[in-house]
Parts: structure tokens; sequence; C-alpha cells
């Protein structure tokens, strides 16, 4: 009798034989020029790789559960973070959406959004949605009108935000209405130089954001968290938090690294923390706790 094991290494076996990789470059050399149109071919447990460029357009994921990365999901080249860039046109729908019941299995990865509008979730915006983020870079959102709309917004949502950069918007994140339980994880993100670095308008399924950095916000966090093991200019209760200076490498130039110095380093927990930080750099060396931020 085939054993359980068995039964579902021939189902992986299986799904990995119809999955399907779409190329998106901007020179017309790949599959296509723009994300949405490999996103609208793609079925679940595709993956929609995106080459460097600038991508003036909206994407939604509508209700897939598929990967779109950048090739510093193949590589490890932090580089094409900076460089596969999403900038919404119009300014009047976010630059990444997901609000068909996306689980999990929809990963986002290895992207700037940038230049979002006056909207909630102007970079993006997650609805009714569980889907992973990882090593993205989120600026520059012109989300002004109040603390509410906030460069990534979450409501009736369980996402996994995990070693994102978010800086230089009005508010960065926004936790709309939750369902009683759990609520949305923040994992190794730093979110620094914005008008309101975290807020929360609901006390349903309160956010949990653990080894991260909060620092140089107008306002660094409103209304009901969880913050633990993570860096809050000003202070917050919680298990693990310190207040000191980041001491971020040159972040006059747009640099978030931890320069050697500061207490942010090994100050972190193992638990639920990402194997390697935005840079693709190991995080946990020699037995140490991983550092707190992106």
């Amino acid at each position: 009798m085939r054993s359980k094991l068995q039964s579902f290494l021939a189902i992986l076996l299986v799904a990995n034989l119809f999955s399907a990789t779409r190329t998106v470059k901007t020179d017309g050399s790949g599959d296509y020029t723009a994300i949405q149109a490999a996103i609208n071919a793609s079925s679940n447990g595709d993956i929609v790789l995106v080459y460097a460029g600038t991508y003036t357009e909206n994407i939604n994921f509508g209700g897939k559960n598929i990967t779109v990365q950048s090739l510093y999901g193949t590589t490890s080249d932090a580089s094409y973070i900076s460089t596969t860039i999403i900038n919404g046109t119009g300014k009047t729908s976010a630059g990444v959406t997901f609000d068909n019941g996306e689980t999990s299995d929809a990963f986002l990865s290895g992207f700037t959004i940038k230049d979002g509008g006056n909207l909630r979730g102007s970079a993006i915006k997650i609805s009714g949605s569980s889907p992973i983020i990882e090593n993205c870079i989120v600026k520059d959102c012109d989300n002004t009108t109040d603390g509410t709309f906030g460069a990534i917004t979450t409501s009736h949502a369980l996402p996994e935000i995990r070693n994102c950069l978010v800086y230089n918007n009005y508010t960065g994140f926004y936790f709309d209405s939750q369902d009683p339980g759990t609520g949305p994880k923040i994992i190794n993100c730093t979110v620094v130089n914005n008008s309101m670095g975290l807020q929360t308008g609901s006390s349903n399924g309160i956010p949990e954001i653990y080894n991260s950095i909060i620092y140089g916000n107008t306002n660094n966090s409103q209304g009901s968290l969880i913050i633990t093991y993570s860096l809050v200019e000003g202070g917050f209760s919680g298990t693990g938090n310190i207040t000191s200076n980041p001491l971020f490498t040159d972040a006059s130039n747009g640099d978030y690294s931890l320069s050697n110095y500061s207490q942010a380093i090994g100050a972190g927990t193992a638990t639920g923390a990402p194997s390697t930080d935005i840079n693709g750099n190991n995080r946990i060396q020699g037995g140490s706790n991983p550092d707190m931020g992106a």
C-alpha cells in the first residue's frame, strides 16, 4: 500500500510538472512586457519572474496563489530590489492589490513599490487575504489625507510581511478592521522617516510586530499593537524592546542597514525570523540571535 508520504510526493511532483514560469521584461524579450498580463495568464502555483525595469502599472493578484518576484528571488542579488520598480498609474488604485482571498501561497518578493497616490493602500492593499510579502521597499507614497491612508493597508486580512523597508511615506502601515483572533504579522521590517509609522483602527486581530525597527517617524505608533523584540524610538512596552539609536549605516543616502555598533544587532528573536536579511545575508551567525530590522 502506498504510504501517505509517497502520495504527497507524487502530488507535489505532478503540481511541479504543471506549474509554469512566465518572464516579464520591459524590452519585449520575455514572455510579457507587463506584470499584470503575466498574472492574468497564470494559474495557482505558477511563478511570474520580473526582470529589472520600471513597470508603470497597478497589479492585482486576482485570487491567484502564485509567486511574483524579481530576479532577487533567483540570484539573492539585492540590487534587483531597487531596480525592479512598480510605479502605479494614475494614483487612483494600489500599486499591488490582494483582495480575492489569496492565501499564504500568494507570494510577492523583491520589488520597490513607490509613488502611490492619496488612497488607502497606496502601495499595497490587502483585504480578506493572507499573502506573504518579503524583501520589498515601499517609499514615497503621497497618502496624506489622514493617517488611515497607509502606504500598506490591511483589512480583515492576515498577511505576513517580512524583510521590508518602509520609508518616506505619510503613513507606513495602517491596519484597518480585523476579525477577532490573530492579526497581521510584521517581521524584521524597518519603518522609518514616515509621518506615521504604524497605526491601527481596530481592537480585534491586533497586529504583531517583532524584530523590527520603528524609528525617525513623526509619530511612531498609534492604536492597539503588539510589539516585541523591536527597536522603537521613545519606547514601547513589550518583551525584548529597546529604544536606542539604531545607528544606520548611511540613512541620508537610503542605506538603512545596521552599522557595526548598533544595539539592534543580535537583539531579535529567532522565532519566525527569516533566515536571511533584505540584502541576502544570513541573519543568524555563530549561534547568535538575529538582528532587528530588514
